[in-house]
């Protein structure tokens, strides 16, 4: 069992917050915005004004963060008043509360985000045509609902490592909150050991009142070690007996049952599951789980939801299937997987095109809010118009998107797909004009921790190999400032592309910092872990030396 941890997409994410726009007082104006609705818009629906000052929000949230903007019914008008300063372009898209439930055109294609300008006080009415998840009357018969089934046959394997369990950096309190807000506050009633000092770590568990995972890290008397205590039967009480290990430990693993809520409709239910806590030793150092620098690194992981759905088309049939984080909600997720070859692994990660998931770098495109997983059933193209939020049934649509199949699988003994840019210097850089070298392409980024402790590993293996027929070119999904700034700090002396999104989709990059590399012949030699920190020299001597 091998456990994933999804740090880049956690990044974005929490970075993301610091990135909303901050409103003026002084030089603001006010707009109201009002919303004409379709026929067919469902009774009881809620609306929600997702756009670039809350990270297009679509009511629910990304995840757990919910920076939604509602609107309120007034006189029987469905509106919502902004302030922003004047002069200020805002993008948007009206939702009913999820990402499957934005507005599109009315003949059911990709709506673009509206643009909204902050000038003077007016009063701005809104059409929405059609819904992405509501098929018109006349096309129902072409949007298939499915059952969604719990998966028992297929393996999910993440860099070859098989992956059932979910999880990332346990976060203490003093950065945790900047995530969770008010729904930690006060949640922990009483620690029944003595400590001299403590630091407390939070994981949100599900969307019942009293939803969280309490890890405490307290130093006893007398005692210069941390002891790390697990909250396992959910009453917010650290006892005695719920000590798990001291950070000097040989084992540094914890796994064993937690109880938590678990809300349906307005019932809470009481479940139990397996749960894991590690000392994480082995974090990148830009990384840790609290401001504190004595206090204990610690991950957290849960088992994953996995379902599949069976499409048929004209005699053909094809299986999807999805994967979600502990009790997310479905709609709050889109990991979904095709197995192409039929070998009972879905393959995860970057490369693959088995992987039919839309990750943050894919939705946080400002041309693209939002965008939905796509496959090829015979000779039509479906996306997912609606899933249910507990996993029951998914809903299909035909889709308007370029066919997967057309992307070229990243691996190991295929031809790199063919590609062309110019760099940061202006010159022209392709497939072919680097043919008759080996090129290790390196992508990466600034904001990305891990990327930057790569670097001295690049440098040494460029200088060692630059003069050796090798040629490394940097792909950063990055801003050009932040690029140029790295490169001067870190005298990089190899060509660098900025990457808008076209190469991170052209080469399926789901985490970074990801390396592939390439020989004369333009065939893909090595990919990922081969290609990291000190095994970098030693794969590149195979073919260099």
């Amino acid at each position: 069992m091998k456990i994933s941890v999804f740090l880049t997409i956690l990044i974005l994410l929490f970075n993301y917050d610091f990135e909303i726009k901050a409103q003026s007082d002084t030089d603001s104006v006010q707009v109201t915005i009002q919303l004409e609705l379709p026929a067919n818009t469902p009774k009881n629906s809620e609306f929600f004004f997702a756009s670039s000052i809350n990270g297009f929000d679509p009511g629910q949230g990304f995840g757990w963060k919910d920076r939604s903007m509602p609107f309120k019914k007034n006189n029987g008008t469905w509106e919502l008043t902004i302030s922003q300063p004047v002069g200020d372009t805002v993008h948007y898209k009206i939702t009913r509360g999820t990402i499957y439930s934005a507005e599109e055109n009315i003949d059911f294609t990709y709506r673009n985000p509206r643009q909204l300008i902050f000038e003077e006080e007016e009063t701005v009415k809104v059409t929405v045509e059609a819904w992405h998840d509501i098929p018109a009357k006349n096309m129902e018969h072409l949007w298939p609902v499915a059952e969604l089934k719990p998966v028992t046959n297929k393996t999910f394997k993440y860099n070859e490592n098989v992956f059932d369990w979910m999880g990332t950096i346990l976060y203490a309190d003093d950065i945790v909150r900047y995530f969770y807000g008010d729904q930690i506050r006060g949640l922990l009633r009483n620690i029944t050991p003595v400590f001299e000092d403590t630091v407390v770590y939070y994981q949100i568990t599900s969307k019942a009142p009293d939803n969280s995972l309490i890890v405490v890290s307290g130093k006893e008397p007398k005692d210069s070690l941390w002891s790390i205590y697990v909250d396992q039967n959910n009453d917010n009480i650290i006892s005695d007996d719920e000590y798990v290990f001291k950070d000097q430990d040989s084992s540094f693993t914890w796994k064993g049952l937690i109880q938590y809520d678990r809300l349906e409709g307005e019932k809470i239910i009481s479940r139990t599951t397996k749960a894991e806590i590690k000392l994480a030793r082995d974090l990148p150092s830009a990384y840790s789980s609290s401001n504190r620098k004595d206090a204990p690194n610690l991950t957290y992981a849960f088992p994953t939801a996995q379902r599949k759905a069976t499409l048929s088309n004209n005699g053909e049939s094809r299986t999807i299937y999805f994967l979600n984080f502990f009790e997310y909600l479905f709609t709050e997720n889109l990991q979904v997987y095709v197995d192409r070859n039929s070998d009972d692994l879905l393959q995860m990660g970057s490369g693959t095109n088995e992987d039919l998931s839309v990750n943050v770098n894919d939705i946080n495109r400002a041309d693209r809010y939002y965008f939905y997983p796509h496959f090829q059933l015979g000779n039509q193209m479906y996306e997912i118009a609606d899933v249910d939020p507990h996993g029951t049934w998914v809903r299909f649509r035909p889709s308007f998107e370029e066919p997967e199949e057309k992307l070229a699988i990243i691996e190991i003994g295929k031809p790199i797909p063919t590609w062309k840019a110019s760099t940061l210097e202006g010159n022209s850089i392709s497939k072919e004009h680097l043919k008759g070298k080996y090129v290790l392409l390196d992508f990466w980024g600034s904001w990305c921790g891990p990327c930057i402790e790569e670097l001295p590993y690049l440098k040494k293996a460029y200088k060692k190999f630059k003069d050796n027929n090798l040629e490394i070119i940097g792909l950063a999904y990055d801003a050009v400032n932040s690029t140029k700034k790295t490169i001067s700090e870190y005298d990089i002396n190899w060509p660098q592309v900025i990457d808008d999104g076209e190469f991170n989709t052209l080469f399926r990059i789901q985490g970074y910092p990801f390396q592939i590399l390439v020989n004369p012949e333009g065939i893909i030699v090595e990919t990922g872990g081969a290609l990291r920190g000190a095994k970098l020299e030693k794969t590149l001597r195979k073919y260099l030396d």
